[in-house]
């Protein structure tokens, strides 16, 4: 327990502190180094969070492997929300909007929610309709990307949960 709830302090405090350096924007091409800085380090602490949990619990491979699996679902389930969240507020903007343009993970999430949008619409070529919300933003739009928003929060929430229940062994 100890060590599930080290791991959820660390990728707060680190889902904040990178949100409060990007505050200011990026450009396109920056995201993709970023990304792999922010998984290597998730990816450290969870493997030294797995390692040090499978002495008092399962000290197997796959029992290691089964903690790295709780915590890498902490890690994605705690820093994009918290770091999405930290970074709209600090912009001043919905904690829930998300940029279909900025990433591909963003993008998927807009995708399962404009494409009804779109269908009301019309037949918009995809990018099309991108452009289109960004240049109305009207209440469909505003709907669309907060949707969107909300359902990223949903799906990591989710996978913040199973982390949880797979690291304290809630099962038993």
């Amino acid at each position: 327990m100890i060590t599930t709830l080290a791991a959820i302090a660390v990728f707060i405090a680190f889902a904040l502190k990178e949100a409060h350096e990007d505050r200011k924007g990026k450009p396109v091409d920056a995201h993709a180094p970023d990304w792999v800085d922010r998984a290597t380090f998730a990816f450290v602490v969870a493997v030294c969070c797995a390692y040090a949990n499978i002495y008092t619990t399962d000290a197997t491979v796959w029992g290691f492997l089964w903690k790295l699996l709780g915590f890498g679902l902490i890690a994605y389930g705690l820093f994009t929300p918290v770091f999405r969240w930290r970074l709209n507020r600090l912009r001043g903007m919905d904690a829930r909007y998300i940029a279909p343009w900025s990433n591909t993970y963003d993008n998927a999430f807009y995708w399962l929610v404009c494409l009804p949008y779109s269908l009301k619409r019309g037949t918009l070529p995809w990018g099309e309709w991108v452009a289109w919300v960004h240049a109305n933003y009207d209440d469909d739009a505003d709907v669309g990307i907060h949707d969107a928003g909300v359902i990223a929060y949903a799906v990591e929430g989710l996978a913040l949960l199973i982390g949880c229940a797979i690291t304290l062994e809630l099962w038993k």
